[in-house]
């Protein structure tokens, strides 16, 4: 057996081939997903393998940056080595979709998208806001126009129309 691997290992050597690890892949159907594990289970279609696979990562670790959720019964690209983990290379179709850097936090998904958690709830139009807040804002500059004639008088400063730019955060666009 030695000599068997000093032979494999010597025409390998000659070949410059010694030590290579070729990446190989696979094309497979996505048979179930473990998000919180960054894992999914595959069968696959293309390629001379016909035993599903199990626990191909989504990502390279379970921790921070980018990580794509395919959906059931998508095809997805599964790249391996001899010596390395299965990991998905290429996705067909996307249940969702999220990154992380540091505290900050964004996830698609057919429900929409979330910035840091859905716990404030939806955006605001803020050109909307601003109509409503202008609306209320001249009712009230009416009534206090008004409240200075009545005895006694009433008097306060008129309010300063809100403007867009007054409620827009212009690194966050939506619409």
């Amino acid at each position: 057996m030695i000599e068997n691997r000093n032979i494999k290992e010597g025409i390998q050597r000659l070949a410059g081939t010694f030590g290579r690890d070729y990446v190989r892949t696979i094309d497979c159907v996505v048979t179930a997903v473990d998000e919180t594990n960054r894992t999914c289970s595959v069968e696959p279609v293309t390629g001379t393998s016909i035993t599903s696979l199990d626990e191909v990562k989504l990502s390279a670790e379970p921790n921070d940056g980018l990580i794509l959720i395919p959906e059931i019964d998508s095809i997805v690209r599964v790249a391996y080595t001899e010596k390395s983990e299965r990991y998905v290379i290429q996705f067909s179709d996307l249940q969702k979709a999220r990154v992380t850097i540091g505290n900050y936090e964004i996830s698609i998904d057919s429900n929409g998208i979330e910035l840091n958690g859905s716990e404030f709830g939806g955006l605001v139009k803020a050109s909307s806001v601003v109509s409503k807040l202008n609306k209320m804002e001249n009712l009230l500059n009416l009534m206090l126009v008004w409240s200075a004639t009545v005895t006694p008088p009433f008097t306060s400063e008129l309010l300063v129309p809100t403007i867009l730019s007054d409620l827009t955060n212009n690194n966050v666009k939506h619409g």
